[in-house]
């Protein structure tokens, strides 16, 4: 009986002690795939923004002729009176021709203030130039830029807001990100 009950605890003890061991090397597996996610293509945008808002960027990839309402995404914005980060991460396998950044649904918002636009996947980057801001970025009728302060003033016109900046051609810039 006592060899019974020894040989009992003997297996009890071993099939915990496997299942603890498995799950340990399942979670340092999940951990391991967790660190090793590719990255995504992400925009940002580092601004003032005074007042809560929700901001889009809509992007249209290679053979497409415009942006579609199903290609975008977005972020809500919390008003406040420091520059910001305001960053949005594409959806996989993204690679964008153009982009469009909305500033908001908000027809109450302040004037913004823009201070850079920034691509990046992974640890590349790319900034692009006080210039290229200024002269390529081009802003929707909606919009009044002063390109010397890179203030920007949202307007209402006929009822209708719809204040974005339609970027410059961005898909060699994204082949440079995903090279190696």
């Amino acid at each position: 009986m006592k060899k019974s009950i020894f040989i009992l605890t003997a297996s009890l003890f071993l099939v915990l002690f496997s299942c603890r061991e498995n799950k340990d090397e399942s979670k340092e597996k999940i951990e391991e795939e967790a660190t090793t996610e590719e990255p995504t293509l992400k925009v940002k945008i580092n601004a003032k923004v005074l007042v809560d808002d929700v901001f889009e960027v809509y992007y249209y990839e290679t053979g497409q002729q415009t942006f579609h309402h199903e290609d975008f995404v977005f972020t809500k914005v919390d008003g406040d009176s420091l520059f910001q980060d305001i960053v949005f991460e594409l959806p996989e396998i993204t690679y964008p021709e153009r982009l469009r950044l909305d500033l908001g649904k908000n027809t109450n918002q302040k004037e913004i203030e823009l201070r850079a636009i920034t691509l990046s996947y992974g640890e590349k980057e790319y900034n692009f130039s006080k210039e290229e801001i200024e002269n390529e970025f081009k802003p929707s009728k909606f919009i009044d830029f002063n390109k010397e302060t890179r203030i920007i003033k949202m307007k209402e016109i006929n009822g209708k807001y719809d204040p974005y900046f339609y970027s410059p051609k961005v898909s060699n810039i994204v082949n440079y990100l995903l090279e190696d």
